[in-house]
């Protein structure tokens, strides 16, 4: 079964998936086959109660009322756009997603602020572009987004577009956690 040209198997993108996993445990994939692996000294998120943050404490953020999202900021600037991937409010992860049609594809809302010089409608096709892939989408504006925040809800299989075609596989700070949620992108018009 041909995944996409980035996968062309299935142990192919399974083993692509845990090679994280496989570079810390000095591994290869197919040796963890039946075995419950997890990374050592990472089971308890901020055990050492230290955050990223010049004091190395965790503070709580009240915005503004004139500001309602912390300043995204990038050192890329090829990717401005902060993409947040959230739970559809319709099924539990995937679980209708196997039943869309292959012709339907993910919706990516953005804010009109967020356009800058990007010239495009509400309904056109667009490809959503981060470090690690693409992602073909339909737009959507949501007003309620903060400016350079993108949204496209998780749970598309593969065959219309998975959200995790965008994301790394680094380890999150969180405990046993990937960091599938979130990246930074760019916005790009189809070629016709």
């Amino acid at each position: 079964m041909l995944l996409s040209k980035r996968y062309p198997s299935i142990s192919d993108y399974l083993a692509k998936g845990v090679t994280p996993l496989c570079d810390k445990l000095n591994c290869r994939p197919e040796e963890l086959i039946g075995k419950r692996s997890f990374f050592p000294g990472n089971e308890i998120p901020w055990r050492s109660r230290n955050f990223e943050t010049s004091d190395r404490l965790f503070h709580f953020y009240i915005p503004r009322q004139d500001q309602d999202f912390l300043p995204v900021r990038t050192v890329d600037t090829r990717y401005p756009i902060h993409l947040i991937s959230v739970h559809s409010r319709h099924s539990m992860h995937s679980q209708h997603f196997s039943d869309r049609p292959e012709s339907e594809l993910p919706t990516v809302s953005i804010s009109s602020a967020t356009f800058g010089d990007f010239v495009a409608s509400a309904g056109d096709t667009i490809k959503v572009v981060s470090e690690n892939g693409e992602l073909v989408c339909r737009l959507a504006i949501e007003e309620s987004l903060p400016q350079n925040v993108a949204k496209v809800t998780q749970g598309w299989w593969h065959k219309n577009g998975s959200v995790n075609q965008l994301t790394s596989q680094h380890l999150s700070d969180n405990g046993e956690q990937a960091t599938y949620n979130d990246c930074f992108c760019r916005l790009e018009k189809m070629q016709t």
